[in-house]
């Protein structure tokens, strides 16, 4: 197989094995200016559908770009569980980490959410900014990776609008808060684990709070549209860490 170092980003879907593909401009310049490679080089293609392929560069220059030979294309890996995370916008824009670590951890859906609590606010010209940052920063954390998966970022976005009008019915969402009464986490995991949870195919909708948590006001909301609190234990976690630690657990341990 190609190094995961030569995967590049098509936007478009793949031609049948044997067709030409003229690479994008940004990718291009990666392929040319910064990896060297040149014709007859092997490799490896992504998209935002899930699948890849193995191609072979037939020309490569500045002005007309790179024209690469598909030799091999491979579907989308379907995984045991479609994963949506819903997280409170951080400071300091720790939401970059963020963002790159869920593509690394292969959620499907990341909501950027606006909370009550939340210090970090954002006008109309800021939110479109971050969200093109962000969708950068997923391919090219897709592309050391070598994730099948591309996640796709919403917001930010208030979370009542996601709670009231993103919420589908097959999802079966679950707010991590600090509540004793909540569902253990190694109940949860046993949950998602089951036979039955994993056949039905049916997304799992996760919600992180801010610095603060979310308010009683929102756990309420949360639950009236059907989520189960989950307690995560006694220690207070910073936001990364709650959000790093469970993701990269159901990573190990569900997927």
């Amino acid at each position: 197989m190609p190094r995961r170092s030569r995967r590049f980003y098509v936007e478009k879907a793949f031609p049948a094995e044997g067709g030409l593909l003229l690479l994008p401009p940004r990718e291009t310049f990666h392929l040319y200016k910064v990896l060297r490679l040149q014709k007859g080089d092997s490799c490896q293609l992504f998209n935002r559908d899930g699948w890849s392929a193995e191609a072979v560069i037939e020309t490569v220059s500045e002005l007309e770009g790179a024209k690469l030979r598909l030799k091999k294309v491979f579907p989308m890996k379907q995984k045991s569980l479609f994963l949506k995370v819903a997280q409170a916008l951080p400071q300091k824009r720790k939401m970059d980490d963020l963002v790159e670590k869920a593509e690394e951890l292969s959620v499907q859906e990341l909501w950027v959410l606006e909370t009550k609590r939340n210090v970090v606010k954002m006008n109309t010209e800021g939110r479109a900014r971050a969200k093109a940052r962000w969708e950068r920063i997923v391919v090219e954390a897709a592309k050391q990776s070598g994730s099948s998966v591309l996640t796709r970022v919403e917001g930010p976005v208030a979370f009542e609008k996601v709670v009231k009008e993103k919420l589908e019915a097959s999802d079966r969402p679950f707010l991590f808060h600090p509540d004793p009464e909540g569902l253990p986490f190694t109940e949860f995991v046993e949950m998602l684990k089951s036979p039955k949870t994993q056949t039905t195919g049916a997304p799992v909708f996760l919600f992180f709070g801010p610095e603060g948590g979310f308010t009683e006001e929102e756990v309420r909301l949360a639950e009236s549209r059907g989520a189960k609190k989950v307690f995560l234990g006694d220690s207070v976690l910073r936001l990364e860490t709650a959000f790093l630690g469970v993701l990269s657990a159901l990573r190990l341990l569900v997927f």
